[in-house]
């Protein structure tokens, strides 16, 4: 859930500054950009590697809320590399009926087969944290909820 910004100049805890910021050439600019940044719906892509493999994780064009998604790294320096789906975010929302937002994964050494993964209900700082099974990927159902 994307918060709208606020319309006003000092409406809150700083105010101070931001009168005084307001009053440089530069302001209406850099708010505009700004403003367009924090509303902008995110695109980007969190990407990682290792010896072996790349993952990622973000929205696609046929997908709202994102993929997390892996390749070996000679897949990966393909031109159009194939991907393996690990876990699919509205597929899990739609089964749960829960608007769930990608926060991370924390993947356990040396073996590679747990990992945690960070989630959180609409996009919140609150993050629910629950194992995962990268072998079956799926979520480990007696554990972490």
């Amino acid at each position: 859930m994307y918060r709208r910004p606020r319309d006003g100049v000092g409406e809150g805890p700083h105010d101070e500054s931001v009168r005084a910021l307001a009053q440089t050439p530069e302001f209406e600019a850099m708010r505009g950009r700004f403003l367009d940044i924090s509303t902008r719906r995110p695109a980007s892509r969190r990407s990682t590697a290792s010896a072996t493999s790349t993952t990622t994780s973000g929205a696609t064009p046929s997908t709202a809320r994102g993929l997390w998604r892996r390749t070996t790294l000679e897949e990966y320096r393909k031109e159009s590399p194939a991907w393996e789906t690990v876990l699919d975010l509205d597929a899990l929302g739609a089964a749960e009926k829960m608007n769930w937002v990608w926060h991370g994964a924390d993947v356990l050494y040396p073996g590679r087969t747990r990992c945690l993964v960070s989630l959180s209900r609409g996009g919140g700082d609150a993050e629910v944290v629950r194992e995962f099974d990268l072998t079956t990927k799926a979520f480990v159902p007696t554990a972490l909820r």
